[in-house]
C-alpha cells in the first residue's frame, strides 16, 4: 500500500486483523516500510515485532474469543509504501 496524502496517514499508521482464538492463530511474519531516497533508490525500514499488540475485542460478549492483532507503523509518512503480511 502507498500513502498518497497526509489525510490517509491516520488510517495507514496501523494494520489490524481480527480472528477467533479457538480456531485460528495469527502472527506478524514481517512488517516494513519502503522509503524513497535522494539517490533514486528505496530504503527498507523493518518494523519491530514489539510494535504489534494483541487485544481481546472490547464490547464483545463474554463467550466470544475474538482477538485483534495490530501492527503500528510509527514513522510512516506520506509517499511511503508499507507492507504488513499477517498470517
Amino acid at each position: 500500500m502507498k500513502v498518497l496524502s497526509e489525510r490517509a496517514l491516520s488510517y495507514a499508521k496501523q494494520a489490524s486483523l481480527t480472528y477467533s482464538t479457538s480456531i485460528q492463530t495469527a502472527e506478524v511474519l514481517e512488517a516494513y516500510t519502503l522509503k524513497p531516497t535522494v539517490a533514486a533508490s528505496i530504503r527498507r525500514n523493518p518494523i519491530s515485532r514489539s510494535k504489534s499488540t494483541r487485544a481481546r475485542n472490547k464490547g464483545a460478549p463474554v463467550f466470544s474469543d475474538q482477538t485483534t492483532l495490530t501492527v503500528v507503523f510509527p514513522r510512516l509518512r506520506w509517499a511511503t509504501r508499507w507492507l504488513s503480511p499477517i498470517a
